[in-house]
């Protein structure tokens, strides 16, 4: 509990620095909210700002579980009328898991949570000979709509992805190993970094050419 109300102050000191700095106006943050407590949850949804783009990263079981969570339901309804993005976590083991259980995955997503309004496909490849696995993903599910797609390589990936992404996460590691954030398509971009001393914060935000930041 304590950790991710530590999260999450940081989080709001995250917005301020959005609101007031012109050089970062146009960031947004993607969170992997990958908590449960309700009061925290209230926290996350009241301190958006109107003019930041927020995505929120659902993973109520290593996915969505096979039993709807009406915690769950409640949650999506608040984000999507807050005007934050909710999207579900689908792993995908670097494309070596099955892809008709990742589309299974997807379509329990929709059949348990149909608001949700698109996918983190966690574990994602980076290599030109995976490219096809997600791109028939990426496919499969922006025909059931305008559904945001993010990939989670956590690290550079060759820039053909950046065609079957709406988003692509380049860097996720902790702060010690930090060097920046490498993103080739800086607009679709995201930056997660974890244990980041308070004092740094402002610094990664204005200086990381990203769309997105978690920190």
């Amino acid at each position: 509990m304590r950790v991710y109300l530590f999260i999450l102050t940081t989080v709001f000191l995250i917005f301020n620095l959005f609101s007031n700095a012109s050089e970062i106006h146009k960031k947004g943050i993607i969170i992997p909210a990958y908590f449960y407590d309700g009061q925290i949850w209230d926290r996350l949804i009241n301190g958006k700002k109107e003019d930041t783009d927020f995505i929120v990263i659902l993973n109520p079981n290593s996915g969505p579980g096979e039993i709807q969570d009406p915690h769950y339901v409640s949650i999506i309804n608040r984000l999507n009328e807050t005007g934050i993005v909710p999207i579900g976590y689908v792993h995908t083991s670097w494309g070596s898991r099955d892809i008709e259980e990742v589309k299974g995955e997807i379509d329990k997503w929709f059949e348990l949570y149909p608001d949700i309004k698109g996918f983190f496909l966690d574990e994602a490849s980076t290599g030109r000979d995976d490219f096809s696995y997600y791109e028939e993903l990426y496919r499969y599910i922006k025909e059931r709509g305008d559904f945001t797609v993010v990939l989670n390589p956590g690290t550079e990936t060759d820039i053909i992805y950046f065609s079957i992404a709406d988003y692509i996460i380049t860097y996720e590691s902790p702060y010690y190993e930090y060097s920046g954030c490498n993103a080739e398509v800086p607009e679709k971009s995201g930056c997660i970094v974890y244990d980041v001393p308070e004092n740094e914060i402002e610094s990664i935000i204005k200086n990381e050419n990203v769309k997105l930041i978690y920190l």
